[in-house]
């Protein structure tokens, strides 16, 4: 196993260009007591160690405690997450989490993000 790459980071860039840099935690244990943001990660086991989001959001104060008795958590889980990255941002207002959260979400989709409404895209119409 010691020759895997490094998967310790996960890279997200935003509708705006930016690029976040997220830390990758594998155990809740690890999550930060902090504000900043989360992504929820599907890691491939394989080689190329390829991460799909699934949910992007923001902590106020802590991103453990946001974790805990997540709302998305149980379809995260039915669509295979095994790791969380986390983007600290102790330092940061609420204004500017919620700006980088938006700026995330805007970004290429998600499929927990996914805009609520009556007919999600891939289910046929029963006529």
């Amino acid at each position: 196993m010691g020759d895997m790459p490094d998967h310790s980071t996960y890279i997200a860039r935003g509708a705006s260009g930016a690029e976040y840099t997220f830390s990758v935690c594998t155990r809740i244990a690890e999550l930060p007591e902090c504000a900043g943001l989360y992504v929820f990660l599907r890691r491939d086991t394989g080689v190329l160690g390829i991460a799909t989001p699934l949910y992007f959001g923001r902590a106020d104060t802590s991103i453990a405690d946001r974790i805990h008795g997540h709302a998305k958590w149980h379809e995260a889980l039915s669509l295979g997450v095994n790791a969380i990255g986390v983007l600290e941002c102790p330092e940061a207002d609420l204004a500017d989490l919620a700006r980088r959260e938006e700026d995330l979400v805007a970004g290429p989709q998600t499929p927990l993000n996914a805009p609520p409404g009556p007919v999600q895209a891939g289910i046929p119409h029963v006529h």
